[in-house]
Formats: C-alpha cells, structure tokens, sequence
C-alpha cells in the first residue's frame, strides 16, 4: 500500500479531530507528566547498550531518562510517552518479528500496535512529530502539535536495549493495521560503525531471512 507522508511531498492524513481529548496521567511520576533527557541519552548512549537495572531492560532505559525521579510507566508498551518525547521500543528476535532495518539501517520500518488506528492520540503525535498546525476532518479548528522527538531502542534477546538516537518521519500506512511506519535513522553517520548497531542490523538481516514455521 502506498504510503501517507509529509516528508515527499504530501499531504499527512488528519485526523486528529476524531481521536478527541486524551485523560489526564494519574500520577506526577507517571512519564507523560515528565520531559525526557533526551540530550542526557544522546551524549551518554548513542550507539551503546543501557546497561540493565538488576535485569531490568526498559526500566534501565526509562531511569537514565529521568534523572533523579523514579518514573511510571506501562512496561508492557512498546510505545513510551514523554511529555516532550516519544520512545519506540523494538525487540529484535522471536517468531513473529517483522520490523526491518532499510538499507544498512539508514532507514527502519516499524509497526504500531494492533489496537491503534490513525487517529489514536499517540500515532497522531508520531505522524506529526515535526509539530505545527495540522487541518482537523470535516474542516474543523486547525490542531496544534509540538514538535516531538521520537527516540528508538532497540535489543537482541538476552540484551539490554541499544540506543539508536531519532527518528524522521518519512510515511505511514493508514490503510494497514497495524499501521506500517517508516522512519528515518537521523544519527546513522554516528551509528554505523558501532558494533552494538551492527550486530542489531545483521540480527534482523537474518531474522526476515530465515524461513517462518508453519502454523
């Protein structure tokens, strides 16, 4: 299917309209509530691996984001909210794997979850993570999205995560459920010659190589 983009040239689905408004985070601790060191995460682990907490692998991640707050958040999701950042969380082994690195990793498609559409809050923010005004459905008000970092971490079974820096919008499927994304590695010049990178990229190369079981 072809895909939406706002990156080549067209115009982005809106729909930001239909999602209406999303519920408050419960709690001062709860991620939504808090900014993520996003600067702090470049400087200290672009290319390497968080190293776990006691075995911990996300909340490692979520730690050394936070400095000095214990934050919340749903340790099943693969998808974080911040505040002021997106986290998309990719396991690269097991049977069902599908996400693909592109070109060496230059470039990554990623799949949200199978529950979400188009106009579920948080993919309306990834499509619109470079920010501004965006036309509502049915020619409503023009809604407002700040510009939003999307950060990628990225682990092979038995390993904490690899930080892969940020991610550029470049398409999306809408048609598709999940929805197919496609994302540009802007930290690739940095990445490529890490070995934690590499071995992610040559993981996946032989993971969407190898033959899928019958079942």
């Amino acid at each position: 299917a072809e895909l939406a983009s706002g990156g080549r040239g067209r115009k982005r689905a809106r729909t930001a309209a239909a999602a209406g408004p999303r519920p408050p985070p419960a709690t001062a601790t709860s991620i939504r509530n808090l900014d993520a060191d996003v600067d702090g995460l470049r400087r200290r682990f672009l290319g390497r691996v968080v190293p776990p907490l006691g075995g911990q692998v996300k909340r490692a991640v979520m730690e050394a984001a936070s400095p000095g707050v214990s934050p919340t958040f749903s340790r099943m999701s693969g998808i974080q909210e911040w505040r002021n950042a997106i986290m998309l969380f990719v396991n690269v082994y097991g049977d069902g794997y599908k996400n693909s690195f592109v070109g060496g990793g230059v470039e990554i498609t990623w799949f949200a979850q199978p529950r979400q559409w188009e106009g579920t809050p948080v993919v309306q923010r990834l499509v619109n993570c470079d920010g501004g005004e965006v036309a509502a459905d049915g020619g409503g008000e023009a809604v407002h999205f700040d510009e939003t970092p999307v950060l990628l971490f990225c682990r092979e079974e038995g390993q904490g995560y690899v930080y892969c820096g940020e991610l550029a919008y470049l398409g999306h499927d809408p048609a598709r459920i999940p929805i197919r994304f496609v994302w540009q590695l802007t930290d690739y010049e940095q990445l490529k010659d890490a070995p934690p990178f590499q071995s992610l990229v040559a993981n996946c190369r032989n993971l969407l190589a190898s033959p899928r079981p019958l079942g």
